[in-house]
């Protein structure tokens, strides 16, 4: 790696230590040393941020009492109904509130809005407010490019990442002229790209995705295309890889 370089590995989902997006998830991000997860945040019916990646924008689970189709919009569930979900490693669905209550102060966090409803800018921002955090402490992320302009129209003093689906095929001139970072999946990740954007003054933040999964021979490539971040699905065996790059 070009020396005095570093790229800095954030945890996707809560970086998968347990299952994904959930409170034990993100303790052991803490507790094993990364700085930073990433997470996606929904609004639920009655206006709750919560943590949840969905499945194709549906809850995707079983509800327990049967009352809840899994393939209901998250946007159509109450928080009541949310915390009967019972995840794979026996924690619930947590809230934006209750994700700061571990977080906050100990890592930084990412926030993806996967919400496309503008009401949670507000939402999301006065809570980010109330808990005084800066763009040190948390940055934002969204394939909805909207959403990242409704939320610098309120507040500009935060990182803004624009994010581009693993589909899109753009030109690398494109993609510099939005926000502070490139978020880009890996089958995008070129030399090319990555110069193109650090001339604009873009960082280059990249993902993995169900089409392109994260493997090890992704590694040698995104030293030498000299991306500044990388959201892993297994960030201790990335950062492992990275010690001796």
């Amino acid at each position: 790696m070009e020396e005095g370089k570093k790229i800095l590995v954030s945890g996707h989902r809560g970086g998968m230590l347990s299952y994904e997006n959930t409170l034990t998830d993100f303790q052991l991000a803490i507790d094993n040393g990364l700085e930073e997860v990433e997470f996606d945040i929904w609004l639920t019916k009655d206006k709750v941020p919560i943590i949840l990646h969905g499945s194709n924008n549906t809850i995707g689970f079983e509800d327990p009492l049967g009352e809840v189709s899994k393939d209901t919009m998250i946007t159509e569930i109450t928080l009541e109904q949310i915390k009967r979900y019972e995840l794979p490693n026996g924690d619930n669905i947590p809230t934006f509130e209750e994700l700061l209550d571990v977080c906050a102060g100990k890592i930084v966090m990412n926030i993806e809005i996967k919400d496309p409803n503008k009401e949670v800018c507000q939402i999301v921002l006065d809570i980010i407010k109330q808990r005084e955090l800066t763009r040190e402490a948390v940055n934002f992320s969204s394939f909805h490019h909207e959403i990242l302009t409704a939320l610098k129209e309120i507040d500009d003093n935060f990182d803004f990442g624009y994010l581009y689906r693993s589909e899109e095929e753009l030109d690398p001139e494109y993609y510099p002229h939005h926000g502070e970072s490139v978020n880009i999946a890996i089958n995008h990740v070129t030399k090319e790209v990555v110069d193109t954007c650090h001339e604009k003054g873009r960082k280059v933040k990249v993902y993995f995705c169900k089409a392109f999964p994260e493997k090890d021979e992704h590694y040698p490539h995104l030293v030498e295309c000299g991306v500044d971040h990388v959201f892993s699905d297994h960030p201790l065996k990335l950062l492992e890889y990275l010690k001796t790059a």
